[in-house]
């Protein structure tokens, strides 16, 4: 009777320690699952915080005299030559508001960008004076918005109506499906700022 009692006590011993065991272990796995995505969380931080603290480029002139500067944006690693002809071909009111004075925000398409559209996307772009117009008006906010700040999804209205999409991916702003080419770093002119995409954004008609 003892020796079964005691058989009996050491299975129960044994049974405790594969429970806590399991408890254990599910404890270390709930830990890890729970400390992944603050992790994740803690380094989205870190990335948008980083971003912000980059300063835009100073440019002393409009933004459409930035844009047809080819010296200084061939510095940068940027071509706009296809965007510029884009205005030149639009409604003459999009150069001048270009060139005008306030507090435009511009997303400028690099002319890989133009050059990455199916040919018949381009062909009836710069064929169809108003389809351009609008296209480039869907480039254009009227007023001053920083998209690195977009720490929670957005829309923001444009000049054609049409809402443009903001969020983050790894702390660095996008817009729509768009990445910004110049990364964190806009281009501060006397009428705005720009900020140079790698891609055209296409408003729905």
């Amino acid at each position: 009777m003892l020796t079964r009692l005691s058989v009996t006590g050491m299975n129960l011993i044994e049974t405790q320690r594969s429970i806590m065991k399991q408890l254990i272990t599910a404890a270390v796995v709930a830990i890890t699952l729970l400390a992944s995505p603050l992790s994740e969380a803690k380094n989205f931080r870190g990335q948008y915080f980083q971003c912000l603290k980059e300063k835009p480029i100073e440019y002393p002139g409009t933004i459409f005299d930035a844009a047809t500067d080819s010296e200084t944006l061939a510095s940068l690693g940027i071509n706009l030559d296809t965007l510029v002809t884009a205005v030149t071909l639009a409604d003459p009111a999009i150069a001048e508001a270009l060139q005008a004075d306030g507090n435009l925000t511009v997303f400028a398409p690099t002319s890989e960008a133009f050059a990455a559209l199916p040919d018949y996307v381009f062909n009836g772009l710069v064929g169809d004076q108003a389809t351009l117009t609008a296209v480039l008006q869907y480039h254009v906010i009227g007023k001053r918005f920083d998209p690195r700040r977009a720490f929670f999804p957005r829309k923001i209205n444009t000049l054609l109506g049409s809402d443009l999409f903001f969020y983050l991916d790894k702390g660095k702003p996008m817009v729509n499906q768009s990445s910004f080419v110049t990364g964190c770093t806009g281009v501060k002119t006397t009428n705005g700022t720009v900020w140079v995409i790698d891609s055209v954004l296409l408003p729905q008609f």
